[in-house]
């Protein structure tokens, strides 16, 4: 038996000397990669997570702004009917809020000067 015991003391020796390693230091050097791999796993995760979430309100900002604009273009495609009433206050005849060069343009008048 004690040839047994010197045989697989000479294993271990030749085992580490070429770089070979024992079922038990596997084991571990599998156990220490595997949870590198899964704190890597869980630091993408967490990364994919945040910049979903910033492309989400990037969208929304988006999505808000196109909204804002297609209200624009129909608010002046369908402008307010004018009415005949005369503004409250020192007006002068003229409508209040709106400059006579978008008048114009909304009654589909050039863009020439009028004439005076």
């Amino acid at each position: 038996m004690g040839g047994v015991v010197a045989g697989s003391v000479f294993i271990r020796y030749l085992s580490t000397m070429f770089g070979w390693k024992t079922s038990r230091e596997r084991i571990h050097v599998l156990e220490s990669s595997s949870l590198h791999v899964l704190e890597r796993l869980d630091s993408l995760e967490r990364r994919f997570k945040a910049v979903d979430l910033e492309w989400s309100a990037t969208y929304d900002n988006f999505r808000r702004l196109m909204a804002k604009l297609a209200k624009r273009a129909r608010a002046l495609e369908n402008p307010p009917e004018e009415t005949a009433e005369d503004a409250p206050g020192p007006t002068n005849g003229r409508r209040v809020g709106i400059n006579p060069l978008a008048a114009r343009l909304l009654r589909g008048s050039p863009l020439e000067a009028p004439e005076e």
